[in-house]
């Protein structure tokens, strides 16, 4: 019974919970901040996105999951690290009834990626 308190921390970082807007990791550069993730609305032509700022983080490579959630609107993003200069895999997973646009995105460092997000029928 000890064990699952120590397991649950370990595992905290691979299904944090959050809101809309999430930061994480530590950056190399102290003038730059951490990683983001937005989700929220979208104006054009989808029901929401996700965008991902990819910045050159401490550490080795990782793969992390978050559910993010708009007003009850949640989705799952699965960001490989790409090891040193290589580009993060950002995987987006809606709820059914949604599609993302692209499913998965290669996000270079120091640049954002965009996951469209649209209701089935829509795109």
């Amino acid at each position: 019974m000890r064990r699952l308190p120590l397991v649950l921390l370990a595992l905290w970082p691979a299904c944090a919970l959050a809101g809309p807007d999430l930061t994480y990791g530590i950056a190399l550069d102290s003038e730059q901040g951490a990683a983001e993730l937005h989700l929220s609305r979208c104006e054009a032509g989808c029901f929401a996105q996700v965008a991902y700022v990819n910045r050159y983080l401490q550490g080795g490579a990782w793969t992390r999951e978050f559910t993010l959630d708009l007003n009850g609107f949640a989705v799952m993003v699965t960001i490989v690290d790409g090891d040193g200069q290589k580009p993060e895999m950002v995987r987006v997973t809606p709820p059914p009834g949604y599609t993302a646009d692209p499913a998965e995105l290669p996000v270079e460092e120091g640049t954002t990626g965009v996951v469209a997000i649209h209701a089935l029928g829509m795109s």
